[in-house]
């Protein structure tokens, strides 16, 4: 059984499955509708398709389908979308702030992967559906840095006994 529809430039059909909560709305606009019906397309198009009394419901059918079989992969780096929209200082590594979740590390976090992969799976045994977030973290360390290029003393020791074997020093690093 499906629900057919008959909106104003499209026709439309809500597949169940065997899980009542569950269904799929396939959405056919009219020929050279395409671009039209998708730029209507949100919440408010979508929701009043089995609601909306001037939408012809045609009610459950028995309906025989021809409907290619497909499957659609994707994967989305939200980085580029979250900066238009303003939240962009979490990628960057000078103005991140995460010293909360590593306040005893010597180490400076940004946000450098935020990528989100779906998958759809449509075949006459069902849909397969799937997504899956994944954000990584960048750890830049704040380890001090030590250049030793001018005169310095050295010190060989048995740190176990505390006691120092060798002492001297190095006047000219560069030789």
């Amino acid at each position: 059984m499906a629900y057919l529809y008959q909106g104003p430039n499209y026709q439309a059909i809500q597949l169940r499955f065997n899980n009542p909560n569950y269904a799929m709305l396939v959405i056919l606009p009219d020929e050279g509708q395409f671009d039209n019906v998708e730029n209507e397309l949100n919440n408010e198009f979508i929701n009043p398709i089995i609601l909306d009394p001037n939408i012809i419901n045609l009610g459950p059918h028995m309906v025989k389908i021809q409907m290619p079989i497909f499957s659609i992969e994707q994967s989305i780096n939200f980085i580029s979308y979250l900066k238009k929209s303003g939240v962009s200082s979490m990628f960057n590594q000078a103005e991140a702030n995460f010293s909360d979740l590593f306040a005893d590390s010597m180490a400076e976090a940004h946000v450098s992967t935020y990528k989100q992969n779906s998958m759809i799976d449509v075949h006459p045994g069902g849909v397969s559906a799937a997504a899956a977030s994944f954000t990584g973290v960048t750890l830049v360390e704040l380890v001090p840095h030590l250049k030793i290029n001018r005169p310095f003393i050295f010190v060989l020791r048995n740190v176990t006994q505390n006691v120092n074997l060798f002492m001297g020093r190095l006047l000219d690093p560069t030789q």
